[in-house]
Formats: structure tokens, sequence, C-alpha cells
């Protein structure tokens, strides 16, 4: 059976690259026509997609095997939950923000990205209920094999 977190740290790989390029032209394009102003949540969508591909998606992929000192459980949770956070932020201030927007093309390509945005915070979403499953029932059965229950 294959990995499936791998195949999703691929696939979240993917989308930021994808929404790294659709978010830039939109940056782009709305610093070159409005005087060097830009969308706050347009700004931070893009540091998402930097924050995915540059700390986060090496550290939680090459960490455990290359790094194991610098790989503690709640070090991976703390970094996957805060680039859940990030996503969810992300793409609901975008799209808070897009929602007047008309249907040129630049129009197009910003709602796309946030859309994607959405399929990314997804992504990391399931992974990280993935990655927390083991520990949480890990806890549940540590404390109760051999251990006397208490009274009711």
């Amino acid at each position: 059976m294959p990995n499936i977190i791998l195949i999703l740290r691929g696939v979240q790989a993917l989308l930021a690259v994808v929404v790294l390029g659709l978010i830039a032209y939109f940056v782009n394009y709305i610093r070159q026509n409005t005087f060097g102003g830009s969308l706050d949540s347009a700004n931070f969508m893009l540091f998402d997609c930097i924050w995915t591909l540059f700390i986060a998606l090496p550290y939680l992929v090459f960490a455990p095997k290359f790094f194991p000192a610098l790989a503690h459980q709640y070090a991976l949770l703390g970094v996957e939950g805060a680039t859940v956070v990030f996503w969810f932020s992300a793409f609901i201030s975008l799209a808070v923000d897009i929602s007047v927007l008309g249907n040129c093309t630049v129009c197009s390509v910003v709602k796309a990205a946030a859309a994607l945005g959405a399929f990314e915070w997804a992504t990391f979403a399931a992974t990280f209920g993935l990655n927390i499953m083991p520990i949480i029932t890990g806890r549940t059965k540590a404390a109760t094999d051999g251990q006397p229950q208490p009274a009711v």
C-alpha cells in the first residue's frame, strides 16, 4: 500500500507551486496598476505559498529522516497545525476580499488561487488529522494499559 501521507505531501507541493504562480501574477498586476498597492490577503496567500514550499514541507518531509533530533512529534504537529491555520485564514480572507470582483481575466486568476488555496488547506487538514490520530490513540492506550481503572 502506498504511503498516503507522502502522496498528499506531493499534492501539497504541487498545489503550492500552482497557487504561488497564480497569486504572484495577481499581486504583480495589482502593484503595477494601482500605484504600488496590493491586497493584504493576497500578500498573505503569497506568504503561505513560500512558507509551505521552503519551510513547512521540507521540514515535515526531510527532518524525520535526516535530522531526527529536530523532528520531535509535537514540533512536526506544530508546524503542520500552523500551516493548516495559515492556509485556512488565507483562502477565507482572499475569498472575502475578491467577492466583489467581476469576470475579468485577472479576477478569474485570483478566484482560482482562492479555490486552490481551499484545496491546499484540505490536504494539510487531512495530513494533520492522519498524523495526530496515532498520538491520540497511543496516549489513550498507554494511559489504560496495565493501569488500575478508577472507580466511577
